[in-house]
């Protein structure tokens, strides 16, 4: 019932998640990790703010939490979209082919897919506590998602300067003192 309304608002917006992963990755590819932080920030503020909103002040429940994150993410994508045409980084010299691209992606792919099925599985269980349950959780959930976003980001730079051939310093030191 109530994951199911969840599930399909959620699914409805996956082209609006994977077009703003798209945009942030020719962003994090030309260099530019700062502009898919903030984007990130952005998207979370905004689920926070628009959760209680839509699932207790506009009355719309459990799928008013899928919303919001649709929602944010449009908001999100529209915002990263923008700042595509000002982004000043020179082009990689060589572009990958498709292959490359399928055999670098596809292991994260499947890391990726393993978070959802979990996030999937644990929605579905505490669904079973009711309405007032699940919307506290899906709002935890993103709160904390926020919170790890520090992390990512210095994850993703490291990653994206090490296959550049450039030094990255230590990532974990400096993704540790800043989660701190």
């Amino acid at each position: 019932g109530e994951t199911a309304g969840f599930l399909l608002v959620l699914f409805a917006g996956l082209p609006l998640y994977f077009a703003q992963t798209v945009v942030d990755g020719v962003l994090k590819g030309l260099g530019n990790t700062r502009r898919p932080m903030r984007h990130a920030l952005l998207s979370n503020a905004l689920v926070v703010a628009l959760d209680p909103l839509l699932i207790h002040g506009l009355g719309l429940g459990v799928p008013g939490a899928a919303l919001a994150t649709v929602a944010a993410r449009g908001v999100t994508l529209a915002v990263a979209v923008r700042a595509l045409p000002r982004t000043k980084e020179a082009r990689p010299a060589s572009p990958c082919t498709a292959a490359e691209l399928v055999r670098a992606g596809l292991p994260m792919s499947g890391d990726f897919l393993a978070r959802a099925l979990v996030g999937m599985a644990l929605v579905d269980i505490v669904a079973t506590f009711g309405t007032t349950a699940l919307a506290g959780y899906g709002v935890g959930q993103k709160v904390m998602l926020a919170g790890v976003m520090v992390f990512y980001a210095l994850r993703q730079a490291a990653l994206i300067r090490t296959a550049r051939g450039e030094p990255a310093g230590r990532p974990v030191v400096t993704g540790l003192t800043a989660g701190v």
